[in-house]
Order: C-alpha cells, then sequence, then structure tokens
C-alpha cells in the first residue's frame, strides 16, 4: 500500500521560486522612481533650508549695514553661517564651479518693507542674479539654460524678501513678462540704462477714455469673443478707522468685471502711497500685489488691504489701489480696460499728549524713528536751552562719542533746532517739542552781539573762525521766525503769540507747554542782526582770486582770498530764509553768488534755459588735492544753491545729475547725504522717490536702539569717502551724526523753508 506524506512538502519548485523573484524584480522596478523622487524632495528641501537661513543672515546683516554690493554676500553673510561654506552649495548642484549655487538680486540693498514679497535669492548657478540688475550686458539671458539652475525637475527655488521660501517653475519667475516682473521683482528706478522692465513684454499702453468714470481703453488689436469689458473698483472713495496700537484691521476692496467672459480675465491689484498726506507701506498698511484672476463666469472678486494701528497722532492718511495690465486670455485687447485708481483714507483716531488741548495748526505725521531721533535730541538739551557737542555732561547721559573738546555750543544748538522745527514743533503750538525749541532759540539770542549781529563761539573767535556758528545759527534764527510768521498767518492757536499794546509799545509772544514764551518781534530784529552781519562778511570781489562767497574767517581777516562752496551754501539758505521772511537782503548779493562766485568752481559747465551749471568743487583755487576736484557732494551743494537762486529742477545738468545710477545714499557720512538729500528733493521726480526709500533704509536700519542712546546715530568713518570725511564724525559725535541724519529722514515731511 502506498502512504503520503501526511507532513507535505518540504521545498518550492523551480517554477514557485522563479514567480517569486519575477514579483520581487516588479516591486523594486515600481519602487525606485518613488525612492528616487524621496531623495529628490529632500535635497529640495536642503536647498529651500538653505535659503531660510541666508534670509535670516541677511537680515542680521542689514542690522549692521546695508548690503550694497550683490557680488559680495557670501563674504557679508559669512560670519552668520556655517563657516564651512556647505550652505553656500545645492545638494543638487552637480557643477564643478567654486562659485555658491545661489544668487542674491542687484537690487535686494534698496529694498524695504513693501518689498516682503519680491524675490532676493534664488537658485542659481552665478554668484549674482544680474540678469534682472544693471550690471548685466543682455538681460534676454534669462532665457539661457546655463543661468537658470533649474536643478529641482525644471523649477528653482526662491527666496522672497518677507523671508518666504518657494519652488517655482522659470516659467513663473520670468522677469521678461511685465506682470511678473511688476509683482515679483523690484525695479531699479534710479538706472540711466533703462532697465527697470528688462525686455519684458510690451505693457498695455493706455490712453484716456471718454466714457463716464475715467476708465482707460488700449489701442491693442481686437479680442475674438471679448465685447466692451470693464474692470473696476466697486468703490472708487473708500475710509476707515484707523485701529489701535498692534491691531490691524482688513479693509475688502471688490473688483468688478462689467460681462463675464469666455475665459480667463487677470489684473493686477497694486498700492501706491499718495496725496496730500500719504500712508507709508509697512507702517500704515501692508503693501498689495496681487494678481488677480476671473475665471470664465465670474464677475466679482476682493481685495485685501490690512490696515496698521499706531499710538501717534497725525493727520488722516491715504493710500491708492490701482488696477494694471489687464488681459484675456493672457492677451491685452482692445474691449478690456481697467478703471482708475481707488482712494483709501485711513482716519487718525489717537488723541492728543495728555493734559494738551487738540490744536488744529499743530502739523503731524513724521514717523516713530524721527520721534525717537528727536526724543534723544530733547533728552540732551541742558537747561539754558543749548545744545553741546560734548552731550555727555547732560544730566543722567552714558551715551558714548561725544564730539570735539571745544563743545560749539551755538553751532550745536542751531543744528538740534533744525529738525526739530522741521517736524512742526514751532514756538507757540502745542507740539510736543515746542518748548525745546523756544528755549534753543532764547539761547541763540541771548548769546548774539548785538553790536554787530555776529553769533560767534568764544573758541571760534580764538580761531579766527567765526562764520562757523553764525550760519548755522542764522538759518536756525530764521526757520524759527518763518514757522512762527506761518502760525500768525494761518490763525493759529498761539501761532506767533499775541499782541498786547500799551501807549505806543507792542509786544508779541509765542508761548509753549512749559511756559517758554518767544517775542516775535525780538526774534525777527536778531534775525535781521544776522542775516546782514552774512552780507558784511561776504568776500571781497577784486579781481581774479576775489570772486565772492564766504569761507569760515571773516572778510577782513581771512588768511586766503578764496569763498568756500560749503559755508556759501550756508550763508545762502540763511539770507534765502531772510528775505522770505520779508528781511532786507539786496538782490546784488544773489546776483554776484550766480555770476560771479559759482564760475571759479565750477567744472563741465552745462547751458540750457539761461542757466549754466556744471559739476563743484570746494574752492577756486587749483592745485591743492582735493579742494580742486569736483566732488558729489559739493556739486549737490551748488546745483542745490542754484535752485534756491531760481534755476529750474528742470534744467539739463540737474536731471542729468539727479539721475546718475551712482548716487546712493553713504553710511557713515551725515553731512553728504544731507546735501544730497535736499538737493534730489527739489529735483524731484523717480530719482528723488529711489533716494527717498535708499535713506530711509539706511538711516532706519543704522539708528541705535535701547538705552540711554535710543533713537540716535553714530559712525566713526565713512569708508565710502575717499578724502576727509573720517574725520569729521568723531568731531561732531553722536550730536552732529543725529542731526543730519534726523534732516535726512524726515526730508519727505520737512517743514524747513530749506527743504522747500
Amino acid at each position: 500500500m502506498n502512504v503520503r506524506n501526511p507532513q507535505g512538502r518540504t521545498a518550492f519548485t523551480l517554477v514557485e521560486l522563479l514567480v517569486v523573484v519575477a514579483v520581487i524584480v516588479i516591486l523594486f522596478a515600481l519602487l525606485m522612481p518613488a525612492i528616487g523622487a524621496a531623495r529628490q524632495s529632500s535635497r529640495t528641501t536642503k536647498c529651500a533650508h538653505h535659503l531660510s537661513e541666508f534670509h535670516v543672515a541677511l537680515r542680521r546683516v542689514s542690522l549692521k549695514a546695508p548690503l550694497t554690493n550683490a557680488n559680495g554676500w557670501p563674504a557679508a553673510l559669512s560670519p552668520y553661517i556655517d563657516q564651512a561654506g556647505t550652505l553656500l552649495r545645492c545638494p543638487d548642484d552637480v557643477t564643478s564651479s567654486s562659485l555658491p549655487s545661489y544668487g542674491l538680486s542687484t537690487r535686494a540693498f534698496r529694498m524695504l518693507g513693501g518689498d516682503d514679497h519680491k524675490l532676493v535669492m534664488l537658485d542659481y548657478h552665478k554668484v549674482v542674479a544680474d540678469v534682472v540688475g544693471r550690471i548685466a550686458p543682455d538681460p534676454a539671458q534669462w532665457g539661457l539654460g546655463t543661468t537658470i539652475a533649474q536643478r529641482h525637475r525644471q523649477q528653482a527655488n526662491v527666496l522672497t524678501f518677507g523671508g518666504t521660501v518657494q519652488l517655482r517653475s522659470v516659467a513663473a519667475l520670468d522677469p521678461q513678462d511685465c506682470d511678473i516682473h511688476d509683482r515679483l521683482w523690484r525695479p531699479v528706478r534710479d538706472s540711466a540704462y533703462q532697465w527697470d522692465r528688462p525686455n519684458c513684454a510690451k505693457e498695455l499702453p493706455l490712453t484716456p477714455s471718454t466714457s463716464t468714470g475715467g476708465g482707460t481703453t488700449s489701442s491693442y488689436a481686437p479680442c475674438p469673443g471679448l465685447t466692451g469689458t470693464t474692470l473696476t473698483i466697486s468703490a472708487l472713495n473708500a475710509s476707515v478707522d484707523e485701529p489701535d496700537q498692534g491691531q490691524q484691521t482688513l479693509v475688502q476692496m471688490q473688483i468688478t468685471l462689467s460681462a463675464a467672459a469666455s475665459q480667463a480675465v487677470t489684473v493686477t491689484a497694486l498700492t501706491s502711497d499718495g496725496g496730500a498726506n500719504p500712508a507709508s507701506a509697512g507702517v500704515d498698511y501692508t503693501a498689495v500685489n496681487q494678481l488677480i484672476t476671473f475665471n470664465p463666469g465670474e464677475t466679482t472678486k476682493n481685495v485685501t488691504v490690512t490696515v496698521i494701528g499706531d499710538n501717534t497722532q497725525e493727520p488722516n492718511e491715504t493710500t491708492f489701489l490701482q488696477l494694471t495690465y489687464p488681459r484675456f486670455n493672457g492677451m491685452a485687447c482692445q474691449e478690456l480696460s481697467a478703471s482708475t485708481a481707488a482712494t483709501l483714507t485711513i482716519h487718525d483716531n489717537d488723541a492728543p499728549p495728555p493734559g494738551q488741548p487738540a490744536d488744529p495748526c499743530k502739523p503731524q505725521g513724521y514717523t516713530q524713528q524721527v520721534d525717537k531721533g528727536l526724543n534723544w535730541l530733547a533728552r540732551h538739551q541742558f537747561n539754558d536751552g543749548s545744545w553741546s557737542l560734548k552731550h555727555s555732561q547732560t544730566a543722567g547721559c552714558n551715551c558714548p562719542n561725544d564730539g570735539s573738546p571745544h563743545e560749539s555750543r551755538i553751532a550745536a544748538t542751531a543744528v538740534a533746532l533744525l529738525p526739530l522745527i522741521g517736524a512742526g514743533n514751532a514756538p507757540g503750538s502745542n507740539a510736543p517739542y515746542a518748548d525745546n525749541v523756544c528755549r534753543g532759540l532764547q539761547y541763540l539770542m541771548a548769546r548774539q552781539n548785538v553790536a554787530n549781529g555776529s553769533l560767534a563761539e568764544v573758541t571760534d573767535t580764538i580761531a579766527n573762525r567765526v562764520m562757523y556758528s553764525h550760519h548755522f545759527a542764522t538759518v536756525a534764527l530764521t526757520e524759527g521766525l518763518l514757522a512762527m510768521q506761518a502760525r500768525q498767518a494761518q490763525g493759529c492757536a498761539g501761532g506767533g503769540g499775541t499782541s498786547t499794546t500799551s501807549g505806543t509799545t507792542s509786544t508779541t509772544t509765542g508761548g509753549s507747554p512749559a511756559g517758554c514764551t518767544i517775542d516775535i518781534n525780538l526774534l525777527q530784529a536778531r534775525a535781521n542782526q544776522a542775516a546782514q552781519y552774512t552780507i558784511n562778511q561776504h568776500m571781497p570781489v577784486a579781481g581774479a582770486d576775489q570772486r565772492g562767497g564766504w569761507c569760515y574767517f571773516t572778510n577782513n581777516n581771512s588768511p586766503q582770498p578764496w569763498g568756500e562752496l560749503s559755508m556759501s551754501t550756508w550763508a545762502m539758505l540763511g539770507l534765502n530764509n531772510a528775505r522770505r521772511a520779508g528781511l532786507s537782503v539786496p538782490q546784488p548779493i544773489f546776483d554776484t553768488l550766480r555770476n560771479t562766485f559759482f564760475p571759479t568752481i565750477r567744472t563741465n559747465p552745462i547751458t540750457d534755459q539761461g542757466w549754466t551749471l556744471g559739476d563743484y568743487r570746494y574752492q577756486a583755487r587749483l592745485g591743492n588735492g582735493r579742494w580742486s576736484i569736483a566732488t558729489e557732494s559739493m556739486t549737490a551743494c551748488g546745483l542745490y544753491v542754484n535752485m534756491m537762486l531760481g534755476a529750474p529742477s528742470s534744467h539739463t545738468k540737474i536731471q542729468s545729475f539727479a539721475n546718475q545710477p551712482a548716487l546712493v545714499p553713504w553710511v557713515g557720512d551725515p553731512m553728504y547725504n544731507f546735501h544730497m538729500t535736499h538737493f534730489m528733493h527739489l529735483a524731484g521726480g523717480q530719482p528723488w522717490e529711489t533716494w527717498k526709500g535708499s535713506i530711509e533704509a539706511m538711516a532706519s536700519g543704522q539708528q541705535a536702539q535701547g538705552g540711554h542712546i535710543d533713537g540716535s546715530w553714530y559712525w566713526g568713518s565713512c569708508p565710502q569717502e575717499p578724502r576727509a570725511a573720517t574725520a569729521w564724525n568723531p568731531v561732531g559725535g553722536r550730536h552732529y551724526c543725529t542731526t543730519f541724519s534726523l534732516l535726512c529722514l524726515q526730508e519727505y515731511f520737512n517743514r524747513l523753508r530749506i527743504s522747500q
């Protein structure tokens, strides 16, 4: 009998073994792409992490100094990233190049808070993302495969200025597309090479429409399937109450498409500051730069504007929301148009400071950074109303960086008064620092030589440099007088004081919150004496060497016959103010400056509109190194004073100088920045807008934070100035650096007459 094995088989057959092997091979083949994708994803994530690390390092670097050279970013960031350099290499970068795997945009150093969504660093082969900067030979290089890495499955990691890291396709980053360029890339705006939109598609040319509502229409060819469609903002005049400090309010602005379209319609919504009292992006609201898409059948979309609250009393402020680049299925069409901008008004909700009644004539609107700087100045005023370059002598001060051993109290007081008056703190007003201004003006008048009008420091007299303090003080006295006259003319409470008459005597005083009063008639008389002394000290005009102007010395004790442009600028500002205040300043003094003094210090003259301007040097004398070299600072002075004399801002030389791309603020040189800021403001236009943004970024990033130095500035030297500026900061100290930085930072709302 046959008996089967009750325990079954003990081995696989050959067929079964082959089946198992086949299944394993198939599973391995199926898993390999997934494993590869996971590894790819891991490398992509690690690359993105590198960019996040760079963002932190960039922020830390910007606290010390603006990054002004995109080529040098690896060295600038090296103290804050791994020293081995592993962060500089993307895991997916297989090239043998020694360059970092990433590129910093050449525009990164110009970015401000409102640029948070703009691209600042990209996954590039090159160390510099120069395809959108001024140094690229051809912006079309963007389309070359050797420029963009495209390491991560035809995509690139990008870092925005606000810190967001995204993985985007190259097409979604292409700056040659106008819409993408405006949303993601920061314009240069100050370049003479016209690189605002490098080789982007032709933007939609808009012409005024005759239709009601101020719409715009295009001259493009017609688009099939689209008829008379308009994009509008439903509420052209919206308003919102400002929220409290630390709070935010969301404002919905509805965008309407007049008729549903068969294909997608896109438009870009942009906010921009404007109006008599413009709001500030990043301070009063969060900037909007948003691509809006209406899918087929859709007719309404919402745009959200975030309003930011503060506790500063200020006027109502406005921002504009506008629609740009309307497109139907990616094309600009005759039938598609966009409305004009809508206005959003932010109503202030902050009460006056405690104990001070509301004053409708009180100028408001300066930033917190400026207020902190003004507060530092107020805390370092002496009991007699003066300021000193040796600011540490004030009670309780432990600030480092005193200035010259000579206190130079008259000059220090005069320059401290300028930013305070410029912020609206006129004697007689309820402004927070009106009392400081009142006491400072009283100090200057008490130190004036009533016999001849001179405002000279004792130490200046010993060195025979009496005009140094006098010119600054004359500007301060005339600015104070003009501020009081303006309030008086406007009928403001305390505007220039109230007049009382007793017999034949009339007295006008301006009161300040702390009780300080200024007699406007006395101030006018003292300002007139100071102006007349300036006129009397004009350098002689006799022969080729004596051509007028002013210098540090009196005209009869000067060891040299040449006027100096620096002192002549301050003299001119004081005399121009005096003329505005109704004081007697003979016209020949201005004619001599224009026709006799300025030609001796001018190079490369250009004649236009009856004016001959040029590049300017410090003095007329030649063959003495830096004195005979035309510089940016002196040229700004020369053109600035010529504008005070009546030269139009449209003059060929003024505009060509203002549009030079190399003109940027210098970290550590307050006086250069002061002259350039005032010149650029008077020149106006886009160069001024760009300069303003740059000076705000530079000054804000360098302002001291915390402790007794809070709100002040100090630089030991200026690395950009190759001549002698390194000596001035230690001489002027923290007081000098703070006052002139404030004058630059507050220029866009400055109420000084020298800024107008």
